[in-house]
């Protein structure tokens, strides 16, 4: 089938191509699916399909042809399948309106990863189901090619996202985006329902956290929101210090939560609240000190730090805690001391009368 379809496409590619003389091996639809990265460039070169840094060369000739093609068709509603293309790509040879031919679209077409088969897309072509679709003529003439103006995963952008799930969730996973996408979805998933469940103990304890805790959803919604793996996989590359932040930052909020410090930080408010209401009333409150305790702890609340400055709040909050204690015993010591002379005075006062009593 190759062999008649290159001596056809000869006489036609000698005004539009060089150099003319392009055979495809059909091996190299395979190769083009397991082959290192390096060796990329060295698969069918006259086509001149990928660059140096291993991406697909979208301005060759044989690849900026077939995806305007797919263009034309998606933009008309026209079908897509292999079948369809296939007796396309055939009639175009006879009149010279094409120079390339269908072994070339099964190779480009390969390597974009743009596949549906039963309904069911595959972005992947590293996934085995997805090779036989381009490497088996039968499967081949029933998949459908998907246009898509954006590019897949190029090589340094899959070894980009391996290394940033590895880095953000310590899992080291394949480069394939099927298995990726995956590990994504599932670490993902586990971050949102810790975000929710953190979001309302935040909102009910009114702790002042970062914006970062309440931007999470969005965020991670951003993410998820694709539907197209690959498209999903460069989305979270372009998040990842963002996502990376938020995950962080819910580690922090997560130990804070278990050691107890939102019930500290309630008991807290509550004292700061005592504290200023007796400040006018019990003088040895009314001092540079305890304002100062108060407004470090106020600027750590109004910087939403409490969770990263936790210990400089304690630290003030301790020794507040401690002479709001002994200046409320002092008071009440105070307020004792005068209930009993007020008690003395009165006892010695009703018997004073009780003596001008029994004289008169």
């Amino acid at each position: 089938m190759f062999t008649r379809e290159v001596s056809q496409i000869i006489p036609h590619v000698y005004t539009r191509f060089e150099p003319a003389a392009v055979r495809v091996d059909e091996k190299n639809i395979d190769l083009i699916l397991t082959v290192k990265d390096a060796q990329l460039p060295d698969i069918e070169p006259e086509l001149n399909l990928f660059d140096d840094a291993y991406r697909l060369n979208r301005h060759a000739p044989v690849i900026n042809e077939m995806l305007e093609e797919l263009r034309l068709r998606a933009r008309a509603g026209d079908p897509c399948d292999g079948k369809t293309l296939t007796d396309f790509f055939e009639r175009c040879l006879t009149d010279g309106t094409q120079y390339w031919y269908v072994s070339s679209l099964r190779l480009v077409q390969g390597w974009c990863g743009r596949l549906k088969y039963e309904g069911k897309p595959y972005h992947d072509f590293k996934v085995t189901r997805a090779q036989e679709l381009l490497t088996k003529a039968l499967n081949f003439r029933k998949t459908d090619f998907l246009y898509d103006p954006q590019e897949s995963l190029t090589p340094e952008e899959r070894r980009e996202v391996q290394k940033a799930i590895d880095r953000l969730f310590h899992r080291m996973e394949p480069d394939t985006v099927n298995i990726m996408a995956s590990a994504l979805e599932e670490e993902l998933e586990k971050l949102e329902d810790q975000n929710i469940a953190q979001s309302i103990l935040v909102q009910e304890r009114s702790l002042p956290v970062k914006p970062i805790l309440k931007e999470g959803q969005g965020l991670i919604k951003d993410v998820r929101e694709h539907p197209q793996l690959d498209r999903r996989l460069k989305a979270f590359l372009l998040n990842a210090e963002k996502v990376k932040t938020l995950k962080d930052y819910q580690i922090r909020l997560q130990e804070f939560i278990e050691a107890g410090r939102p019930t500290d930080y309630r008991r807290a408010q509550a004292l700061k609240r005592a504290v200023e209401r007796a400040l006018n009333v019990i003088p040895k409150l009314n001092e540079p000190q305890v304002r100062d305790w108060l407004n470090e702890m106020q600027a750590i609340e109004e910087h939403q730090e409490i969770i990263s400055k936790w210990a400089t709040y304690y630290q003030n909050l301790q020794p507040l805690l401690q002479r709001y204690q002994a200046a409320y015993e002092e008071q009440h010591k105070a307020r004792q001391t005068s209930y009993a002379q007020v008690q003395a005075e009165l006892s010695a006062l009703e018997y004073l009368l009780k003596a001008w009593g029994s004289v008169m």
